[in-house]
């Protein structure tokens, strides 16, 4: 059986939300490297989980004002 090494070196620690003691982690004597951002497999992951909560809402928001001047309530004309 073959087995695969951990790479320590390629590891790395994000500290996520408010309350997180953002502790210093350590893997075979290697303190792992902090980062605030990190993308894999195309995906952009933050330690901002605020900042893109609020991009998400002003996005949903857009498309529903959209929606709203797009659209008549059928159920306020009167025929």
């Amino acid at each position: 059986m073959v087995q695969m090494l951990l790479n320590v070196e390629k590891c790395k620690v994000m500290h996520l939300w408010y309350n997180n003691p953002k502790v210093n982690y350590v893997m075979d004597a290697t303190q792992l490297q902090v980062v605030s951002k990190e993308k894999e497999l195309e995906i952009t992951v933050s330690d901002e989980v605020g900042k893109q909560c609020t991009t998400a809402v002003k996005q949903a928001n857009k498309i529903l004002g959209i929606i709203k001047r797009n659209f008549a309530d059928k159920s306020k004309i009167q025929y």
